[in-house]
């Protein structure tokens, strides 16, 4: 634990790795401009120019904000998020007001009282999403440890949502680069999961 919680220090501290920052985000007429994408494992990594044509969703209420690719979301600086639903608009993308799968999940690392009942309503609102009770057990297990050393021991102390990055945040410190790319993608696919 003392290894996990340094490392998450080191992350948030001046000149940390690299999910300190989203990095740099710009907006063309017909491409986003991903410069500098903090995450390995991500298809844009490090630069990447991503056209409008390969967007297939955008989601402004997630935090940050994001836009879909294939199976992967990627993220935007919070600052960007006007900029994004114009460009999503502009283009006649699907704009998504879903609410995040892993918030559901972070749920119980909050800081702030996460009541059984509450954990039975998030439970029903994953089961309509193909996450059954076994399959959450078995992700807030994974996380536990790396969330409440993301949220408490760096003094993050989030009261009203972690979601995906914060998950992918907090787990790059807890796994080496093969562990973490491998994580990465599983989380995509927890987040995107959805029953049709």
């Amino acid at each position: 634990m003392k290894k996990l919680w340094n490392r998450l220090i080191r992350m948030f501290s001046p000149g940390g790795s690299w999910f300190a920052t989203l990095g740099e985000s710009e907006f063309e007429t017909q491409a986003i401009v991903l410069k500098k994408y903090p995450c390995p494992p991500a298809t844009v990594f490090p630069d990447a120019r991503i056209p409008a044509s390969a967007i297939t969703e955008v989601w402004t209420n997630s935090s940050p904000p994001a836009l879909r690719m294939g199976e992967e979301l990627l993220f935007v600086p919070a600052e960007k998020k006007a900029e994004l639903l114009s460009f999503a608009l502009l283009h006649n993308i699907p704009v998504t007001d879903r609410h995040s799968n892993w918030e559901w999940i972070a749920a119980p690392f909050l800081d702030t009282e996460t009541t059984a009942e509450d954990l039975a309503r998030y439970q029903d609102l994953l089961a309509q999403q193909g996450l059954d009770a076994a399959e959450v057990a078995q992700l807030r297990r994974e996380i536990e440890a790396a969330m409440l050393a993301y949220n408490f021991d760096t003094m993050h102390w989030e009261w009203v949502s972690l979601g995906l990055w914060d998950v992918l945040v907090a787990l790059q410190a807890r796994y080496d680069p093969a562990e973490f790319a491998e994580f990465y993608w599983r989380a995509m696919a927890v987040e995107l999961r959805q029953k049709s």
